[in-house]
């Protein structure tokens, strides 16, 4: 495992220039299309630079999928539920795993590796598939 968090933290510190590159891409793109081609790839670099980051943490033996929270200023909580502590609140876009789901609440762990549980609604698969196990 040590293996993998260090090559994944060498990739991840090579791959994010490239994220000011595309920044400078984005300025330079004159039609419509070409900054939304451009917004695209910047957000799958983006994507790609979070779960290198995840790579770098301790990873659940199963999960239901890869996701993404799918609304502004989630509530991350410590507990399945409303009446438990807020922990963080999460921006739209940002990746994560869907580790599982009790009730309305879906337990995610974030890229920094932290966990907590989001309201079902705010989160949306990306890839993945119920009880497909990671790869540790």
């Amino acid at each position: 495992m040590a293996q993998v968090r260090d090559l994944a933290a060498a990739l991840r510190q090579e791959e994010e220039p490239l994220l000011r590159r595309y920044e400078e891409l984005a300025s330079a793109a004159g039609t419509t299309i070409e900054r939304e081609l451009v917004q695209h790839l910047m957000e799958s670099q983006e994507f790609q630079l979070a779960f290198l980051e995840l790579l770098l943490h301790p990873l659940p033996d199963t999960f239901h999928c890869f996701a993404k929270i799918s609304d502004e200023d989630v509530k991350l909580r410590d507990g399945p539920g409303a009446g438990h502590g807020v922990v963080g609140v999460l921006r739209y876009g940002t990746p994560c795993l869907w580790i599982d789901a009790v009730g309305l609440w879906v337990q995610v762990q974030l890229p920094s590796g932290s966990r907590g549980y989001v309201f079902k609604d705010y989160v949306t698969c990306e890839r993945g598939g119920e009880g497909r196990p990671s790869r540790r």
